[in-house]
């Protein structure tokens, strides 16, 4: 049940007003528990119950494998964005006609669910008052790649997901009983056909000697203090299985005091130990809030693992006030499905897993096709629309983007390609992604920045690979790796481990020597070029003596002097197991203000084994809006090839393109932000008169975009103030927004997505149409689409109207008595044409050659040569002498069933208004497949 509720504000934090189920858990009342105990809060925990303890809102909870459904009622006034987090936790837009199967992984993880299905797969749902709908999830309780985790839901409108609007779905691997819970909650049972798939935990002593089974396909022996790579079954040290599964030991910040620890920030260590084989937990939190008080404060309780798996029980993380939680171990992607990460001598590698490495529970199958992205955060003056003779340029000074760290260069100085970062992978590709943050800390965000990067849609590790940290996750979000001298020290947050390296290093050398090494911890992966878009890498801290590293391996590059080491970098791992079409992903911290600056991206899947082409040269490319994909597979029920490709990012909430409803600008004047936006979407001093001065009700509409460009008819009204020509290239030139070119026939795909940030919109393409559903055949036809924050859709537009590889006249037809004739014409068509080629057919149908309506002076005579006409017709065909003038009529049904068994798919009748005649005319559109 979603439901909004208004209550009150708290200091710089918004307001709490929204909950679930009449529950809430704004982020801001435990942003300033944190404040006032460390003196800093960290807007990216605000999901995070290693920071604050589990929400009061809805937790669900459910066990590995258990099908699941969600029933989703809107209790608001407004219309609300769902959206569920876990990638394969998604769901069909009309279960009735989809044909996935819910229950598909109760046994286990799926690599090869259905590519398409009749209803497109979604992950967020707008939700209007006293709608109803019944999400029931793909893959299960862990998705379909058999995940325990944390799954978190919330609203899709940042001001809402902030004031309260958010809960989680916990997925347990072992049973929680009474007295063996992983967490403070209840007991749960399991269903009742499920009984005994689950077992309770165990301590890791107790895994000493048994043999472990990932699902049939890789087995593990766990020995005392042996450990072989390549015995069969893999025989693991207990010591080496779980140093491989849990982040490297230490005290965070170097000290014992948990508060202390806590202003650290320091993510890459975690206070657990050994006692003998059994591995021991950080001291529990002394501290007692609303959200948790530990049963045994200071008490260090065992680490518990699931005895069939060997895996570690979820969660095993536990509530320390304040304290950011750590990396994952190795900074990896998957560490809960790939724990083990193993070089050719077997010593632990600083590498993602190979796919497949981990058996049939790898995230990424064997052999799958590889890509590989390092994405950073950047911010710039952008440039949303240039200046005209008459109107100032549209500019948004702190403008924040995505980008590929090969090509940052070239976006900084080249302001055409200042835009929302467009990637792309094929069905079946193992997407490896590095992520850094260039955005440093500034009173925008209270000297606390950090980005991280959320993705949608994919199989993927929620505890390392989903962004924010939700529940008992890893820390995903990343401080600047830039900043190397604090911009305030006596506010916000401290500065991270970065550092610079004194001299220039060899490839092959195991050592470094740096200017600042106190904030370092041995065994901890440090990130060394990180400003380096060709020779980056990471190394394993040996020791640490004065400033000088030693790596536990040889690095692979040479490094120069002032390049940059940190530890602020993540790795994300995508896998793409279908035919999803546009995925959102975004920064998920400041998201009320980063994605109205542009924080935004999409990736695209598309067909296996597709290329993607830049439509002005053919060459590939590796980002962009506009491209042109070559495929031989099908991208939708009606389009099989190749076809080209825009992206359009949808915007709302974006001040600097607001306009004014009223003559002047009381919203500057009193320093009012654009749809409860932070300080940052305050709106400029001078703004452009809105043409339309009737919209909005209010005194400025909130400003829009696509992609982070617009063209405001303000600005073409100013240039020519007549309205009947607003759209006119040959007056106004062509728009700044996305421009997608194309010749007659080719078939288009639309990639439509809300990107920020608050506002329901209606995307609508003039003379074309597109089905409802993207892989259903008789998807009803649209041309318009309404979507909500988060939502996308992907409008595949067949070939334009009119182009056609073969045409039939009316003429050919109606003369023919005989169908056996008839369909004798279509089956010859059917053979000259190419695969995939189109044929259009002018048949004279019954009721669709209708009479077009006439003025009252040419109404009789038309009607007077038509009563002449027919009625010598009638004594001529009575004769016999003039048979062959017979003017054959077909049934539509006839025709659809002659085009069918003649062979021919996609078949559709359209029926035109014939100026020049003064009739409708009808004519049936098909396919050779």
């Amino acid at each position: 049940m979603i439901t909004r509720f208004m209550v009150h504000t708290f200091g710089k934090w918004p307001r709490c007003a929204r909950l679930l189920n009449y529950r809430s858990e704004p982020h801001g009342t435990r942003l300033e528990l944190q404040a006032h105990l460390v003196g800093f809060a960290d807007e990216s925990q605000g999901y995070g119950s290693y920071t604050f303890g589990d929400p009061a809102t809805t937790i669900p909870r459910s066990y590995l494998g258990d099908p699941a459904k969600f029933r989703m009622i809107g209790g608001s006034e407004i219309v609300h964005s769902h959206h569920l987090h876990g990638g394969t936790i998604r769901w069909a837009r009309q279960p009735g006609t989809s044909k996935l199967d819910p229950t598909l992984s109760k046994n286990g993880p799926v690599k090869f669910p259905p590519i398409s299905d009749t209803s497109d797969r979604l992950d967020v749902q707008s939700i209007g008052p006293s709608e109803i709908y019944d999400e029931v999830t793909e893959g299960g309780s862990g998705g379909l790649q058999a995940l325990a985790g944390e799954f978190v839901f919330h609203c899709h409108i940042p001001q809402h997901y902030v004031t309260g609007m958010w809960g989680f779905w916990r997925v347990y691997n072992t049973l929680q009983e009474p007295g063996s819970q992983t967490d403070v909650m209840k007991p749960l049972v399991e269903l009742p056909d499920r009984k005994g798939k689950i077992k309770l935990a165990v301590s890791s002593d107790k895994l000493v000697g048994t043999t472990v089974d990932w699902y049939g396909g890789k087995k593990y022996e766990i020995t005392k203090d042996k450990t072989d790579w390549k015995a069969n079954p893999v025989k693991v040290s207990i010591k080496d299985w779980v140093e491989y599964m849990l982040p490297p030991q230490g005290l965070p910040g170097k000290t014992e005091d948990q508060v202390k620890q806590a202003q650290a920030h320091d993510a890459t260590v975690v206070n657990w130990k050994w006692d003998g084989m059994l591995a021991l937990n950080e001291p529990e939190t002394p501290h007692k809030w609303a959200d948790y008080e530990s049963p045994t404060p200071l008490k260090r309780p065992a680490i518990t693992f699931d005895p069939q798996t060997g895996k570690l029980a979820f969660p095993w993380l536990r509530p320390h006030l304040g304290k950011r939680p750590p990396f994952a171990p190795n900074h990896g992607g998957a560490p809960w499905l790939e724990p083990f990460r193993v070089r050719k001598d077997g010593t632990r590698s600083t590498e993602q897993a190979k796919p497949g490495e981990q058996g049939p529970w790898s995230l990424c199958p064997e052999n799958s096709p590889r890509k590989f992205y390092t994405i950073h955060s950047i911010t710039l003056p952008i440039t949303l629309k240039p200046a005209t003779p008459k109107s100032a340029a549209i500019v948004d000074p702190i403008g924040m983007i995505f980008v590929l760290h090969e090509e940052e260069a070239e976006v900084r100085k080249n302001p055409k390609k200042q835009l929302p970062l467009v990637i792309r992978g094929n069905v079946y590709d193992c997407v490896d992604v590095i992520f850094k943050n260039e955005i440093p800390d500034d009173a925008r965000t209270g000297w606390a920045n950090k980005v991280n990067l959320h993705p949608h849609f994919f199989q993927f590790d929620t505890s390392a690979s989903d962004g924010p940290t939700i529940g008992f996750s890893y820390d995903m979000s990343l401080r600047a790796f830039t900043m190397l001298k604090d911009p305030e020290p006596d506010k916000g947050m401290p500065l991270p481990g970065n550092t610079v390296l004194t001299a220039d290093t060899k490839a092959g050398a195991r050592s470094i020597t740096v200017g600042d090494s106190s904030k370092f911890h041995v065994n901890t992966e440090l990130g060394v070029g990180m400003d380096d878009p060709k020779y980056f890498e990471v190394g394993r801290i040996k020791t640490i003596n004065g400033k000088t590293i030693t790596f536990d391996a040889p690095l692979k590059y040479a490094h120069r002097k002032n390049d940059i080491a940190s530890v602020e970098f993540i790795r994300e791992r995508w896998y793409v197991d279908a035919d999803f079409g546009t995925v959102y992903w975004h920064d998920h911290v400041f998201g009320t203000d980063t994605w109205g600056h542009g924080l935004f991206s999409a990736f695209i899947t598309e067909p296996p084994r597709s290329t993607y082409h830049d439509p002005f040269t053919g060459k590939e490319i590796r980002s962009g809006p506009i491209a042109d994909i070559h495929t031989l597979e099908p991208v939708s029920a009606h389009i099989r090839g190749s076809f080209r490709e825009v992206m359009m990012h949808i915007m709302d909430s974006n001040a600097r393109t607001a306009e004014l409803i009223t003559t002047d600008n009381p919203q500057a004047k009193i320093g009012a932000v654009t749809v409860e936006g932070p300080p940052s979407h305050q709106f400029p001093e001078r703004i452009n008169k809105s043409p339309m001065w009737f919209l909005n009700g209010g005194e400025a509409t909130t400003g829009s975009g696509y992609s982070m460009r617009v063209e405001p008819l303000s600005v073409r009204l100013a240039h020519d103030p007549d309205t009947s020509k607003l759209f006119v290239s040959g007056i106004h030139g062509d728009p700044g927004t996305p421009l997608l070119r194309a010749y007659l026939g080719d078939p288009i795909l639309v990639r439509a997505l809300v990107g920020s940030a608050n506002e329901v919109h209606t995307w609508h393409v003039t003379g074309h149409w597109f089905p409802m559903e993207r892989y259903a055949t008789t998807a009803m036809p649209r041309s318009t689409i309404h979507l909500a924050i988060g939502e996308r859709y992907d409008p595949a537009i067949p070939a334009a109207r009119g182009s056609c590889d073969g045409v039939f006249s009316t003429h050919v037809f109606q003369h023919l008595s005989d169908p056996a004739g008839v369909k004798k014409y279509l089956s010859l068509a059917f053979e000259a044409l190419a695969r995939g080629a189109s044929l259009c057919l002018h048949f004279p149908v019954s009721g669709a050659h209708r009479e077009a309506q006439f003025n009252r002076l040419r109404l009789r005579p038309h009607f007077l040569w038509n009563h002449m006409f027919h009625a010598v017709q009638f004594m001529l065909r009575r004769t016999g002498i003039l048979s062959h003038w017979e003017y054959r009529v077909f049934q539509a049904n006839d025709v659809f069933r002659m085009l069918n068994e003649s062979g021919y798919t996609d078949l559709e009748m359209r029926i035109f208004d014939l100026a020049s005649m003064g009739e409708a005319h009808s004519f049936f559109f098909a396919r050779r497949p």
